[in-house]
């Protein structure tokens, strides 16, 4: 009936906490349980999190590795290629050297001094002068033997080439220049200057008044010679008939 409804759900009713509480447990359980759920997905979304940045991590330290490792032997590679290469040049080196030593040995590339003899002789014939008996011939007993002993000491030695030049005092004929000619070697040049004594005044005269042959100034004859041939040799030897030089005089 009404009245018993009424009762049944009024607030001043004898009933109430019979019919409530039972509805209370069970919506206290269902709270309990959709918190329970909602605390196991919160901890599972975390766990979840957690598992994704540790793989995530871990994929960027296997990268990492990978990376270092790539670096590492690209840099292992690089010293393996820079240590070949070092090796090979140097080996390339040691042959280049050991073949620029065999050329050099075989054909030397250092040209051979260029010498001039310049012989000064003031008579063809001794004077009797001096020690010397007149009328011997000083070209062929003198002169000849002193240039062929001094000429061949330079071709001997094997660093010079040599040419011959007479500044004379006298005239030569033909057939004694044949002379001269036939005691050098072929490849030895030969010039001469005949009559290359200075004109010149007796200082000793009061009076400067007669030209005549200087022949004490032939001795310095021979500084126009070098002078006309200054370009066409490396050395210059100059002396008189009766002086014998070496190649070890000129070294």
């Amino acid at each position: 009936n009404k009245e018993d409804a009424r009762a049944r759900f009024s607030p001043r009713g004898s009933r109430r906490c019979c019919h409530w509480k039972p509805m209370t447990s069970a919506t206290t359980a269902t709270t309990t349980v959709i918190s329970s759920w909602q605390t196991v997905a919160t901890t599972a979304s975390t766990i979840s999190l957690l598992v994704l940045a540790w793989l995530l991590l871990a994929t960027r330290m296997n990268h990492n590795n990978n990376n270092n490792g790539e670096l590492l032997a690209m840099a292992v590679n690089n010293t393996t290629t820079a240590t070949t290469t070092s090796s090979t040049l140097q080996s390339s080196s040691s042959s280049l050297k050991q073949q620029r030593r065999r050329l050099s040995s075989s054909h030397p590339t250092k040209t051979k001094t260029r010498i001039l003899y310049i012989i000064t002789t003031l008579a063809e014939y001794n004077s009797g002068t001096r020690s010397t008996v007149k009328g011997s011939d000083r070209l062929q007993e003198t002169l000849i033997p002193v240039m062929t002993e001094s000429v061949q000491s330079f071709l001997r030695s094997g660093r010079y080439d040599v040419d011959v030049f007479l500044v004379c005092h006298f005239t030569l004929p033909p057939h004694r220049l044949e002379l001269v000619r036939q005691a050098l070697p072929s490849k030895v040049g030969l010039e001469h200057w005949y009559s290359a004594t200075p004109l010149g005044y007796d200082t000793s005269q009061p009076q400067f008044t007669k030209l005549q042959n200087r022949t004490l100034h032939l001795s310095r004859q021979h500084r126009f010679v070098i002078k006309d041939k200054l370009q066409r040799y490396d050395m210059f030897v100059c002396f008189e008939d009766d002086m014998i030089i070496h190649a070890e005089h000129v070294t």
